[in-house]
């Protein structure tokens, strides 16, 4: 390995005018310098978005997973999972004849996809007191965290209208509980007077989170 003992610098004068040519060069290159980098780190942060937006997609597509949806000639489907494969989601859904995987761009698209093909939510089945699951759907590990919140029904009231200055009364039925891969639960409910309805879950960011929640509109 070569080490440096020191350094050499040589310095020549300029002619005047060449100087003022190389100081308006260096201003320019400077400038465009400045905004690769600033391109650069903008680029970066867009691209981590886009990642935190694609999972946020992701994740909230999972919450259908274990629904069952009636066709108008009376088939059922079941949405049996949701898969992330080489930047495309995929729902995997089943029917009594077959299983289809259907390339979908998040939970919105994906129920307007069954919607437009005849399929509804199975009412009956929705407000119904139903077991906690078995098997986690994304660690497929056995669970019994979370039964005493299934099927229990909570009191919401929501002030964004503005008819109802005193707020509108909302009674959400709990009809799965789901613990993210990072330990934020997310909560499926279902509006007890609208149960075709498809609302948007709670997200809590830890149990204790959870607790506080269900707590505080639980009457």
């Amino acid at each position: 390995r070569r080490k440096v003992t020191h350094i050499d610098l040589y310095f020549e004068q300029w002619p005047e005018g060449e100087n003022k040519k190389q100081k308006k060069k260096d201003k320019q290159r400077a400038k465009r310098d400045i905004k690769l980098v600033e391109w650069d780190i903008n680029n970066q942060i867009a691209k981590r978005n886009a990642k935190a937006t694609m999972e946020a997609r992701f994740l909230e597509l999972k919450t259908l997973i274990g629904y069952q949806f009636r066709h108008n000639n009376g088939t059922i489907l079941k949405i049996d999972n949701a898969t992330f494969e080489k930047n495309q989601m995929f729902l995997h859904v089943l029917t009594n004849k077959n299983s289809q995987k259907l390339p979908v761009s998040n939970k919105t698209f994906a129920l307007e996809l069954l919607y437009i093909n005849g399929y509804s939510l199975k009412k009956d089945s929705l407000l119904e007191e139903i077991d906690p699951p078995k098997i986690h759907p994304i660690t497929n590990k056995p669970i019994k965290e979370f039964a005493e919140y299934i099927g229990k029904t909570i009191h919401i009231t929501n002030f964004n209208v503005d008819q109802c200055p005193d707020g509108i009364n909302n009674y959400l039925k709990i009809t799965r509980i789901v613990k993210l891969n990072d330990n934020r639960i997310c909560v499926s409910v279902q509006d007890v007077d609208k149960p075709d309805k498809l609302l948007k879950p709670f997200i809590a960011k830890d149990e204790k989170h959870l607790k506080n929640w269900f707590k505080k509109h639980y009457r």
